[in-house]
């Protein structure tokens, strides 16, 4: 498992601009997963509550009405980071979706994206990773700010077992990087 920095996160997001860019930093600063985030409806963002409804993925082309498991439907708290990087994806009128992306159901753009370390570059700005990367950057970055693994389960939409087999190894991690990046504003 590897996972970002912020510095890395924001050169991932500058170096593909506004659309993919931005799906990059909402993803690491909400740890959804990608069938999650690229379904986002502006009716989920609850602006006044500081949430997110995940309530639908897209997977194989097609947008469900429901969440991976019965655990992955669940309200997500909304960063500064996740609210700045909603604020500035443009909008479009023929759409709900907060991804104005969608127009690639798959995200493939901002998968190659990452994959590669930057979807424009000759030379990468960040070592190539997967897009899955995302999500386990916001568990590192939510056990090192001090998160219960209980906790970080709600918030991610997955069991502490699944936690603890996938980002046991981040347990361990000394908290010295800031919990600005996913606290709740």
């Amino acid at each position: 498992m590897q996972t970002f920095t912020l510095e890395e996160i924001d050169r991932i997001a500058v170096e593909l601009g506004p659309i993919y860019g931005n799906m990059v930093r909402f993803a690491a600063a909400t740890g959804m997963r990608p069938e999650e985030w690229v379904a986002i409806e502006r009716q989920d963002v609850d602006r006044t509550a500081g949430i997110v409804r995940v309530v639908r993925t897209h997977v194989e082309g097609r947008t469900k009405t429901y969440g991976k498991t019965s655990g992955s439907v669940r309200e997500v708290t909304l960063s500064s980071r996740a609210l700045d990087a909603l604020d500035s994806m443009p909008a479009r009128l023929d759409t709900r979706l907060c991804s104005p992306a969608h127009a690639e159901p798959t995200s493939t753009s901002a998968t190659c994206a990452v994959a590669n370390g930057t979807r424009h570059s000759r030379r990468p700005v960040v070592p190539p990773r997967r897009i899955y990367d995302l999500r386990s950057t916001f568990a590192s970055q939510a056990l090192a700010a001090g998160v219960s693994v209980f906790d970080l389960g709600k918030i991610m939409g997955t069991s502490v077992r699944m936690i603890e087999r996938h980002y046991g190894a981040l347990l361990q991690v000394p908290a010295t990087r800031s919990a600005e990046s996913w606290t709740p504003t």
